[in-house]
């Protein structure tokens, strides 16, 4: 999978934030937030979620529990 698109700047951002480097992560197939290999998600939406964070389905279904209970994913735009 190839990430999202994004400036140096940021990416160097996140790189030093996190230690790791996003879009190494997703061309590799492994989450930003565990280390683990990435192998399924539940929906395009997901998908879309890991080239934009490089968090695999478990680290997304832990980070948006909160927005999960508050809303609808259906009222998301997936065709950003």
């Amino acid at each position: 999978m190839e990430p999202s698109h994004k400036s140096e700047s940021v990416e160097a951002d996140i790189t030093r934030i996190f230690g790791v480097d996003r879009r190494e992560c997703i061309r590799q197939g492994i989450c930003t937030q565990c280390s683990k290999p990435v192998d399924v998600f539940r929906d395009s939406l997901s998908r879309k979620e890991y080239t934009i964070s490089g968090y695999c389905q478990a680290c997304q279904d832990v980070e948006f529990a909160e927005y999960d209970k508050e809303e609808s994913w259906d009222s998301v735009d997936t065709d950003l």
